[in-house]
């Protein structure tokens, strides 16, 4: 009898923890890494920390509402005959975005005069498209030898170094 008194009391106890589970999701804001891929070139835009450590690079990112700053790093490559990517630049912006309970957002850029290396970067709402960061130009540069590092540095900080 203790036994299934035990049973019950476990299997109730893991439904309500997995519906706690899914509500805290519910509350949390969901951003979306980005890629734009043409016959000649990748562009990628991922935010970069999670905390005050690099986050999982392919991984959309979930926060708590409010207000946040988010550090994003953008990559473009060419590609090459058999797909191969060479010549990659990037750089790394912060955006002030105010996230709401349960929306989603996407990252977006926008090539300034056709260049390929000098893009605006922005977040917008996911099903609306309406802006909800500020907007952030910057030019696209050869990476530095100790990018880990200085990725690591910069969440930590929360600054762009």
């Amino acid at each position: 009898m203790k036994f299934k008194t035990l049973s019950i009391l476990a299997v109730t106890a893991s439904l309500i923890g997995c519906g706690i589970t899914e509500s805290n999701e519910r509350d949390l804001s969901l951003v979306r890494n980005a890629t734009f891929e043409s016959i000649s070139d990748l562009e990628t835009l991922q935010v970069l920390c999670k905390g005050n450590r690099p986050a999982i690079r392919a991984s959309n990112k979930s926060f708590e509402a409010g207000s946040r700053d988010l550090i994003v790093k953008i990559q473009a490559f060419r590609k090459e005959v058999g797909e191969k990517l060479t010549g990659v630049r990037n750089n790394y912006v912060m955006l002030n975005a105010n996230l709401l309970q349960g929306e989603e957002y996407i990252l977006m850029r926008n090539r300034i005069n056709n260049d390929m290396h000098h893009v605006s970067v922005w977040l917008q709402n996911f099903n609306s498209g309406e802006l909800v960061s500020n907007k952030v130009e910057v030019k696209l540069e050869s990476p530095k030898f100790t990018q880990n590092e200085l990725e690591s540095k910069m969440c930590k900080r929360k600054v762009i170094i």
